[in-house]
């Protein structure tokens, strides 16, 4: 997870397109996984998506990948789909908890932490489900 700074495989891209990938792999990484959750919560500032290497943390993004439908199984030989993609993550990130307008503010104390501070990933899946639900009632 690395804070999307992992493997480049992105540097075979043009150079610019690497750039604005990168980028948009940090903002997301920052929007589910900062700020840092450390154990005994002791504060309502608290990330989407729980600790970034907690054992669950891998299939929690794949299945968050599939959910949004951006799980191009073609290669991206340009980077286009790719940053498309990640661009499309980030508005829903967005969408659920950030400072961004669009932002519905649905906290995760509320909607996503169990009442003794566990991370629940099936309530953050449901966040992500609920959104894309409304997005198609809205089309």
């Amino acid at each position: 997870m690395r804070g999307g700074q992992g493997y480049k495989y992105w540097s075979v891209f043009e150079a610019s397109l690497a750039d604005k990938i990168q980028k948009e792999a940090g903002i997301i990484n920052a929007l589910i996984f900062k700020p840092e959750l450390l154990t005994s919560i002791k504060t309502l500032d608290l990330p989407l998506g729980g600790k970034n290497h907690a054992s669950n943390s891998l299939s929690m993004v794949f299945e968050l990948v599939k959910l949004l439908g951006v799980n191009n199984t073609e290669e991206d030989t340009t980077g286009e789909e790719t940053l498309k993609a990640l661009i499309k993550i980030k508005k829903s990130m967005q969408r659920i908890n950030d400072i961004h307008p669009s932002s519905l503010g649905l906290h995760p104390a509320v909607y996503i932490y169990s009442r003794s501070g566990n991370f629940r990933v099936s309530a953050f899946m449901q966040q992500l489900y609920s959104l894309r639900s409304f997005q198609t009632i809205k089309n």
